[in-house]
């Protein structure tokens, strides 16, 4: 997230008594205290596509398929897979993709002679920023349970090796 006047930078606090984290624009608090800022020496800035691959599992051509439309305002499969320089299935496999997570509208219009066209546009800059807001807050929430869970299986994993080689020994008794 960039910080700006308009748009204030999430930072990271822990606090200093308990396991609790948090985001906030200013230093919350927890048991009674100010929480401190989280060290962000050692982390590295997200890149847009690494960002946008590890929270929704987009590929680099699919952010090219973003780009592409909020610099056309609207085009169809076939003029996106143009810009993008990958093939018109691909292209139409990705815009399903953001058609369902909501950064991509679609509609379809007559053609003259019979038929149909599908137009695809990208949600308005406001509306992706949130929509991308609000999904790397849940990713970052799962990401969160994921080392809790983690962490709080490492000694159950360590039981099993045990239990593993104590079997491993048994059988080699026999």
């Amino acid at each position: 997230m960039t910080a700006s006047t308009s748009d204030p930078r999430l930072t990271g606090y822990v606090c200093r008594d308990c396991d609790t984290v948090a985001l906030a624009e200013t230093p919350p608090e927890c048991c009674e205290e100010e929480m401190r800022a989280v060290e962000t020496d050692a982390i590295n800035d997200p890149d847009l596509s690494v960002l946008l691959h590890h929270v929704y599992g987009l590929s680099g051509s699919s952010v090219d398929i973003c780009v592409s439309l909020l610099e056309r305002g609207e085009a169809t499969a076939t003029d996106i897979a143009s810009d993008v320089g990958v093939n018109r299935s691909t292209v139409s496999r990705q815009l399903a993709q953001l058609r369902e997570l909501g950064v991509v509208e679609c509609r379809e219009e007559p053609v003259a002679g019979g038929g149909r066209v599908k137009r695809y546009s990208s949600v308005s800059l406001d509306e992706l920023r949130q929509r991308h807001r609000e999904g790397l807050l849940v990713w970052a929430s799962d990401a969160m349970a994921v080392v809790d869970r983690l962490y709080g299986e490492k000694p159950t994993a360590a039981a099993r090796s045990e239990s593993v080689s104590s079997s491993e020994q048994t059988a080699s008794d026999e």
